[in-house]
Protein backbone atom coordinates (compact mmCIF):
# COMPACT_ATOMS: atom_id res chain seq x y z
CA UNK A 1 0.00 0.00 0.00
CA UNK A 2 0.93 3.43 -0.30
CA UNK A 3 0.91 6.09 2.63
CA UNK A 4 -2.74 6.60 1.66
CA UNK A 5 -3.91 3.03 2.62
CA UNK A 6 -4.42 2.24 -1.71
CA UNK A 7 -4.69 -0.22 -3.02
CA UNK A 8 -6.33 -1.64 -0.17
CA UNK A 9 -5.68 -5.27 -0.87
CA UNK A 10 -2.14 -4.00 -1.77
CA UNK A 11 0.25 -3.98 -4.47
CA UNK A 12 0.96 -7.67 -4.89
CA UNK A 13 -0.27 -9.61 -2.35
CA UNK A 14 1.47 -12.91 -3.06
CA UNK A 15 4.50 -10.59 -2.31
CA UNK A 16 3.85 -9.50 0.97
CA UNK A 17 5.95 -10.25 3.88
CA UNK A 18 5.97 -10.30 7.77
CA UNK A 19 6.79 -7.04 9.93
CA UNK A 20 9.52 -8.96 11.30
CA UNK A 21 11.06 -10.06 8.04
CA UNK A 22 10.96 -6.55 6.57
CA UNK A 23 13.24 -5.63 10.24
CA UNK A 24 15.54 -8.66 9.56
CA UNK A 25 15.80 -7.40 5.76
CA UNK A 26 17.09 -3.85 6.98
CA UNK A 27 18.96 -5.47 9.71
CA UNK A 28 20.36 -8.93 9.36
CA UNK A 29 20.59 -9.82 5.74
CA UNK A 30 22.66 -6.78 4.74
CA UNK A 31 25.28 -7.25 7.79
CA UNK A 32 25.64 -10.63 6.54
CA UNK A 33 25.35 -9.41 2.67
CA UNK A 34 28.64 -7.26 3.60
CA UNK A 35 29.97 -10.30 5.44
CA UNK A 36 30.11 -7.82 8.72
CA UNK A 37 27.86 -10.22 10.80
CA UNK A 38 30.37 -10.16 13.73
CA UNK A 39 30.08 -6.38 13.77
CA UNK A 40 26.61 -5.26 13.09
CA UNK A 41 23.06 -6.43 12.26
CA UNK A 42 21.73 -7.20 15.74
CA UNK A 43 22.22 -5.84 19.16
CA UNK A 44 24.76 -8.12 21.18
CA UNK A 45 27.60 -7.60 22.96
CA UNK A 46 30.34 -6.43 21.33
CA UNK A 47 28.60 -5.59 18.07
CA UNK A 48 28.34 -2.11 16.87
CA UNK A 49 25.24 -0.48 18.36
CA UNK A 50 23.63 1.03 14.72
CA UNK A 51 19.61 1.81 16.42
CA UNK A 52 17.00 3.51 16.68
CA UNK A 53 14.79 3.81 19.50
CA UNK A 54 11.11 4.57 17.88
CA UNK A 55 8.21 6.31 20.31
CA UNK A 56 6.09 3.20 19.71
CA UNK A 57 6.24 -0.38 19.60
CA UNK A 58 5.65 -1.59 15.86
CA UNK A 59 4.33 -4.75 16.66
CA UNK A 60 1.53 -3.67 19.30
CA UNK A 61 0.16 -1.07 16.42
CA UNK A 62 -2.09 -1.96 13.38
CA UNK A 63 0.02 -1.78 10.38
CA UNK A 64 -1.57 1.58 9.05
CA UNK A 65 -0.40 3.67 12.35
CA UNK A 66 3.54 2.84 11.47
CA UNK A 67 3.89 5.84 9.49
CA UNK A 68 2.70 7.79 12.49
CA UNK A 69 5.70 6.33 14.64
CA UNK A 70 8.27 8.83 15.26
CA UNK A 71 12.06 8.16 15.97
CA UNK A 72 13.18 9.22 19.31
CA UNK A 73 16.37 8.41 19.46
CA UNK A 74 19.60 7.09 16.78
CA UNK A 75 23.22 5.64 17.80
CA UNK A 76 26.16 5.37 15.34
CA UNK A 77 28.48 3.29 16.56
CA UNK A 78 27.79 3.74 20.13
CA UNK A 79 27.01 7.19 19.96
CA UNK A 80 24.35 9.61 19.81
CA UNK A 81 23.44 11.38 17.26
CA UNK A 82 19.98 12.28 17.34
CA UNK A 83 17.62 12.76 20.82
CA UNK A 84 14.70 13.96 20.23
CA UNK A 85 14.53 14.82 24.04
CA UNK A 86 17.33 17.28 23.55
Amino acid sequence: MDNDQLPSTGWNAQETITLAESLMNYTVTPAFGSFREKDLGTLSAGKLADIIVLNQNLFDIATEDILNTKVVLTMVDGKVIYNSES
